[in-house]
């Protein structure tokens, strides 16, 4: 038997902390970060768009530790911007690899909302192309809503300086924070991704379906694309292409994976469906 003090959870919780804080930063003293690729369809025309960089970690043993904690840890400690321009230091890289290879190929990178608290996030992103030569056209920065709005003026601006170099921006997770409608027309984002909860019960919810084609008719008025992400089976699929949905991100497209099994071949992409 244990008599149940407060406190004990407070030294959890202390201990979580330290032990995740701990990760990151021997994650970032030993290069230890690693990047998978989730591919995205463009829906009407049934190939490949583009590809979602996603950060991985492993633990001492090799086996996966959640990424979800591993970030909320980095954006506690701020740990987070460190994170992010590594991260777009090995996606660069892998471009380069691709274009000297005569590949081109499309990569999304998020950054967290943290990052753009940075002052010199806009001169490092400058720095990291000009050092890979990569063709920044093909480079799109995803940044979440909710994050986005923190500091909406600020952040816009240093997205705006970001698109001057040639990169693109995405609005993650559009629809679950307050305000959407008016995030569309004050950032400058040219995709829209539809947050997965209004995805997931397309077939069944008609009021999923009423909110989907709703973004989609708006974000034609501002010249934007649209995806949906937490695409998990074909009729999901067929749904977004009646409702106009321009990319298909999730299961049902393709878990993501490590560069090399989407690369075997340079100029085949293999498209690796969910099971």
């Amino acid at each position: 038997w244990h008599i149940y003090s407060p406190e004990d959870q407070d030294r959890e919780r202390t201990q979580e902390r330290v032990y995740w804080n701990e990760k990151v930063k021997e994650a970032l003293s030993t290069d230890s970060l690693g990047v998978v690729f989730q591919p995205i369809q463009d829906i009407e025309r049934q190939e490949l768009s583009h590809f979602e960089a996603l950060l991985r970690v492993a633990d001492d043993d090799g086996k996966p530790l959640p990424t979800f904690k591993f970030i909320q840890s980095a954006e506690a400690s701020g740990l987070i911007q460190e994170v992010d321009l590594r991260i777009v230091d090995k996606v660069l890289r892998y471009k380069q690899n691709l274009e000297r290879q005569g590949v081109d190929a499309v990569f999304a990178i998020n950054l967290s909302g943290i990052s753009f608290r940075n002052p010199h996030l806009h001169a490092e992103v400058a720095r990291k192309l000009k050092f890979y030569e990569v063709n920044p056209d093909e480079i799109i920065f995803e940044i979440t809503e909710t994050a986005a709005v923190e500091d909406s003026v600020s952040t816009a601006e240093k997205m705006r300086a970001i698109k001057r170099l040639g990169c693109k921006f995405a609005l993650d997770d559009f629809g679950v924070g307050f305000s959407s409608l008016y995030h569309i027309k004050q950032l400058p984002i040219d995709l829209v991704k539809i947050d997965g909860s209004f995805i997931r019960h397309l077939a069944s919810e008609a009021e999923d379906r009423a909110l989907v084609r709703a973004v989609v008719e708006v974000a034609k008025v501002f010249e934007l694309q649209t995806v949906a992400e937490f695409v998990e089976d074909q009729e999901i699929l067929e749904i977004l292409q009646e409702l106009g949905v321009d990319y298909a991100q999730g299961y049902h497209i393709s878990r993501p994976v490590p560069f090399e099994e989407i690369w075997e071949e340079p100029n085949a992409p293999r498209l690796r469906r969910g099971g």
